[in-house]
């Protein structure tokens, strides 16, 4: 599995939701920030976070 980061977690998902990305999960929101399990054209999962850190509020 692999990961992706950005700091305007809610923009990018709504974009990928548009795109018609597949998500293997909905969103977790911990305290340490945002997170969701996204699939790739070959299946493989990545890791779309956000840190509480550098999220855009």
């Amino acid at each position: 599995m692999g990961f992706l980061s950005t700091a305007d977690f809610e923009s990018q998902y709504q974009w990928m939701e548009e795109m018609g990305v597949t998500f293997r999960e909905a969103p977790s929101h911990a305290s340490d920030g945002k997170g969701v399990v996204i699939e790739d054209c070959y299946g493989h999962g990545w890791d779309f976070l956000v840190s509480a850190r550098t999220a855009t509020r």
